[in-house]
């Protein structure tokens, strides 16, 4: 497909799933290409952000559920979740067909405010904290339990590489990988093995899926929705302080702040850099299954990675 085409399909596509929403914009723009096409809509008095999911997201099965979910949560006046609008037929995600194939949309309301990995204070790291530690004690104290996981299309982090198929050893950077891996594995049995239900977290609750004004902080993007353990949402939310030399302050600030709203899973502490280097290998391999390896900013990185494992081991 030439990208000219490429390009009247997403339009075609675009059209059809506006055609659900009351809402007519005068003005739309092309935002990012993640697992999803993001576009930014504007109206007279409004600005929203669509999400166009092709049947090839490791998002496009999980929608639904992650709509429900997230419509459950709770807001407080200084923590607000993001959560999608509803289409013509009161439907969070709506179904577009073309041709033989599906695929999905979602409209959220476009928020104002600044990433909080541009605002990092010892006092937006502790709310930081706070916010994560609001939603577990949600996610905790829903009745959707994880005795109900078999009606769930939701990711379960309880194997290394839990969101994409294994690339890493198909790549040419595999040596360090695959001890690292088996790390992980074994990390990843001790934690599956101790007690205590697993809840479902963020998946993605870094500073860039947070937005900052005043004295609330936003969150985004719901689509890595996992089934796991507290720890393995923090591991993932701190992955990028891992080398930061102030990392036991910002880790100790995060910590307090999380405490207020839910208890620290003490227990399971032991395992954060582990986890924190299991996080690090699942994005080396869905930047595999995303981008050519024939990219050099691409191969840099995993060879960046492949050193780091080679010094943590």
């Amino acid at each position: 497909m030439t990208p000219q085409v490429f390009q009247d399909l997403l339009h075609h596509l675009l059209t059809r799933a506006l055609s659900h929403y009351t809402m007519s914009p005068t003005h739309v723009v092309f935002y990012v290409k993640e697992s999803s096409f993001l576009f930014v809509l504007s109206t007279a008095q409004h600005r929203f952000v669509l999400k166009l999911f092709p049947p090839s997201s490791p998002h496009f099965t999980t929608q639904e559920e992650t709509c429900r979910w997230t419509l459950s949560l709770k807001d407080s006046a200084e923590h607000r979740f993001l959560k999608p609008l509803p289409n013509k037929a009161s439907a969070f995600t709506t179904v577009i067909h073309h041709g033989q194939s599906l695929w999905k949309c979602a409209l959220f309301p476009w928020v104002l405010g600044t990433p909080l990995h541009q605002e990092l204070s010892p006092q937006k790291i502790h709310q930081w904290g706070r916010l994560m530690g609001a939603f577990h004690a949600q996610s905790a104290a829903s009745p959707q339990s994880h005795a109900q996981k078999t009606t769930t299309q939701l990711n379960t982090w309880n194997r290394v590489f839990y969101a994409y198929p294994n690339k890493i050893a198909d790549s040419s950077f595999g040596e360090h990988y695959a001890a690292m891996a088996q790390k992980v594995a074994s990390t990843l049995e001790a934690l599956w093995n101790t007690p205590g239900p697993p809840i479902r977290f963020h998946g993605d609750m870094h500073g860039g899926n947070i937005l900052c004004r005043a004295n609330q902080m936003t969150l985004l993007d719901f689509d890595n929705l996992t089934w796991g353990f507290p720890i393995q949402d923090i591991a993932i939310a701190l992955l990028n302080f891992r080398n930061d030399p102030n990392f036991p302050h910002r880790c100790a600030s995060f910590k307090a702040g999380y405490e207020t709203a839910a208890s620290w899973p003490q227990h399971h502490e032991k395992y954060l850099s582990d986890l924190m280097m299991g996080r690090l290998m699942n994005v080396a391999n869905a930047m595999l299954h995303m981008q050519s390896l024939d990219n050099e900013e691409v191969k840099s990185r995993l060879r960046r990675y492949a050193e780091e494992f080679k010094a943590y081991l």
